[in-house]
């Protein structure tokens, strides 16, 4: 059964009257989500209140689902619009993305522990991390939204496609030059260690 059919069948339910059933949904996405809503927006409350916000406005629209695409695309849109209507109601920038920033792990809703065996591996672990950070930033936007959608949302290029507005082929063109560029950069970096 793919993603696809299960969540048209918990849909159906929902549509059907089983309102609990939109909880699925909600138990499979939460934390895609958070990270979606997280690009955004700093405070994890405020990134869990957004989230949950997106969640309401797709249940409550969960009628005019027409299908056309999956439902995490669908609901991927509603919660990167929430996002950016709470960044511009509370007249905050848009977060950048800073590799040395102990906050960087993407939000998960618990609390991470990590391994750092010596402070030479912290190092090169951060000397990386701002590589790859500013490698990002440097790349043209539609190279890094479709990177980062592929890698970090793990949507599918026809997903992708339909998100960016774009042909597939550009798509998986865009991915290709996105990868190709942060390889150039890894490259000299892994070479060296």
């Amino acid at each position: 059964m793919t993603k696809e059919l299960a969540d048209q069948q918990i849909i159906e339910e929902v549509l059907n009257g089983n309102k609990n059933a939109f909880s699925l949904l909600v138990s499979k996405y939460q934390y895609r989500i958070l990270n979606v809503v997280g690009r955004f927006i700093r405070e994890p409350a405020d990134c869990e209140d957004v989230a949950q916000q997106a969640f309401m406005k797709a249940y409550m629209a969960l009628p005019n689902f027409r299908g056309d695409s999956a439902f995490y695309t669908w609901l991927y849109t509603i919660a990167q619009n929430c996002a950016k209507s709470f960044v511009k109601s509370k007249s905050q920038q848009i977060v950048s993305v800073d590799a040395t920033d102990p906050e960087v792990d993407a939000y998960d809703g618990s609390e991470r522990l990590h391994d750092i065996e010596s402070p030479e591996d912290l190092l090169s672990s951060q000397e990386l991390q701002r590589l790859m950070t500013d490698a990002l930033n440097q790349m043209p936007a539609d190279l890094r939204q479709a990177l980062v959608l592929c890698e970090l949302d793990g949507l599918s290029y026809d997903e992708i496609a339909r998100q960016m507005n774009c042909p597939v082929g550009t798509v998986k063109s865009r991915i290709s030059r996105a990868r190709e560029s942060l390889s150039k950069v890894i490259k000299p970096y892994m070479d060296r260690n």
